[in-house]
């Protein structure tokens, strides 16, 4: 059995794309992971993808690291820039389609009312940071 629960880094496709970017250039692969398409339904790996990448971006964007996963932090220390407008701009809106239409945000509602609304409110929190 794989790692699954309501947070950003709690399951496996989290953990698999945090290994996959400690070996890659970062800046590119987290620009593609919330280059997610306007209007489309969004499939779990393509949406936990992109939160994990806005996470990222969030946390470069205003060095808050308190709640991530040591690979996560490692990873933030290697981007060696800010990210762009652009990059902050995108990760917003691929974190707002995965909160309202996504097969991740329809999986995560099935864990019951109290760990949905934390992890609605994990999103939200990294909203709050990319504005």
């Amino acid at each position: 059995m794989g790692a699954w629960d309501a947070g950003i880094f709690a399951n496996d496709v989290a953990l698999d794309f945090l290994n996959e970017l400690d070996a890659i250039d970062v800046l590119p692969s987290l620009a593609a992971a919330v280059a997610l398409p306007n209007g489309e339904y969004i499939e779990e790996d393509a949406g936990i993808r992109a939160l994990v990448a806005a996470q990222l971006i969030a946390t470069a964007k205003d060095g808050i690291e308190d709640r991530l996963p040591e690979a996560a932090r490692r990873i933030v220390s290697r981007m060696g820039r800010p990210p762009s407008k652009e990059m902050v701009a995108a990760a917003k809106i691929a974190t707002l389609s995965v909160l309202t239409s996504s097969e991740t945000k329809e999986l995560r509602s099935e864990l019951g009312s109290e760990e949905f609304k934390k992890w609605q409110n994990e999103i939200k929190s990294v909203l709050a940071r990319l504005n």
